[in-house]
């Protein structure tokens, strides 16, 4: 089986020659190494074009055009059955390669294969105990299809992009990457490859993944970055949710009642979503209502809801009260514990619970300023007096 190996390279003119001599120092063979560099300023053209292996093909992009599409122009390049990801300043172990190579020879089903990572630093230093890591996140237990989807929806991404290993069929069957998406491409990738394959993860550490605790990468943990990844998995979870069959949905959520047609279908979706309590609450209740309020908007639908599910109008107008995905509530406030930071590259997630904590600081501070106004308002009715 022929292996196609994608790296998008953008500004990594630092590390893309230990990236490529990790990559064609894999023991498995054959393969072929398809570079494609988002239109680099710091002199990555230049390397590149020094390259002279015959396995390596390069295109140089005259601009900037964003990571999917660099990593959607590598894909459609590959002549292989099975296509691998690097990022341009990951390196990967000598056996990576062969490790999931024997996964998917012995198990047809299973459409793609990650692996678990060390962390290094610029240096390319292994990250020191005892320091602020980015922890476990790819640490990961296999599990079913069904049990897949529904962490990923509820907790977020915990698969390591350039560590997978995936059929080339599998991009022509659910699609390539949204360059709409800048933090979580691969969030949607996976959350639709699992509508038709199963997926393994290899937990030994064979890609050494690279992480800068000064954000100083293209998606560190900055404030924008952080307002888009919620942005962004909005869209995502709405989509996927909204797209999932019967039979998909069933496997991840089950149901309350059986479903006989696309309104239970739909019921059922809103009625989950507006009682579960993923690690962003208020962004599922948000989609529900929204959805809620389009389903409402159907005699046929509004009749069922009612009927079925002993809901209508005016439990819609209570769900509208219950929450806020845009203004805390200053009396119901709990902080959660604080969340360790998370290194993200352009196409990981990591741990969501970092994502909450320009919101917490805003809510407190609508809290202190509510309690000043309280106690302005007490000062001054003792002063009347």
């Amino acid at each position: 089986m022929l292996i196609s190996v994608v790296v998008p390279s953008y500004n990594h003119a630092r590390y893309i020659s230990q990236t490529i001599a990790s990559i064609l120092a894999q023991t498995s063979a054959p393969f072929e190494l398809i570079i494609v560099d988002d239109g680099s300023s710091d002199g990555s053209q230049e390397i590149l074009t020094k390259i002279d292996d015959p396995r390596v093909r390069i295109n140089l992009l005259e601009k900037n055009m964003g990571a999917c599409a660099a990593m959607n122009i590598a894909v459609q390049m590959t002549r292989g059955d099975l296509v691998a990801v690097c990022n341009s300043d990951d390196l990967w172990e000598p056996n990576k390669l062969e490790r999931q190579l024997a996964v998917i020879r012995r198990s047809p089903h299973i459409g793609a294969v990650y692996t678990n990572v060390s962390w290094i630093d610029h240096e390319g230093n292994n990250v020191q105990k005892g320091r602020k890591t980015p922890g476990r996140v790819f640490t990961q237990p296999n599990r079913s299809r069904g049990q897949w989807i529904k962490d990923l929806i509820l907790k977020g991404n915990c698969l390591c992009h350039p560590s997978v290993l995936i059929r080339r069929e599998a991009y022509d069957r659910v699609g390539y990457y949204d360059n709409r998406f800048r933090q979580l491409p691969d969030y949607d990738m996976w959350l639709r490859l699992l509508q038709k394959y199963d997926i393994f993860v290899l937990n030994e550490r064979l890609v050494k993944f690279r992480w800068f605790p000064d954000a100083t990468n293209a998606s560190g943990n900055t404030r924008t970055n952080m307002r888009r990844d919620i942005n962004e998995r909005a869209l995502i979870v709405r989509n996927v949710i909204r797209n999932m069959d019967a039979d998909s949905w069933l496997n991840s959520f089950g149901a309350e009642k059986p479903i006989e047609d696309d309104i239970d279908l739909q019921i059922e979706k809103i009625l989950y979503l507006l009682n579960s309590t993923p690690n962003i609450e208020g962004l599922f209740r948000n989609i529900a209502l929204e959805w809620a309020y389009e389903l409402l908007g159907s005699p046929e639908s509004a009749r069922r809801l009612e009927k079925k599910y002993g809901s209508n109008e005016l439990s819609f107008q209570q769900w509208m009260g219950a929450s806020c995905v845009w203004r805390p509530d200053p009396d119901t406030l709990r902080a959660p514990p604080p969340p360790a930071p998370v290194a993200m590259d352009s196409f990981a997630i990591g741990d969501p619970r970092a994502f909450r904590t320009p919101e917490l600081i805003d809510a407190l501070k609508f809290r202190l300023k509510l309690s000043a106004q309280r106690l302005t308002k007490r000062c001054l009715g003792k002063r009347s007096k």
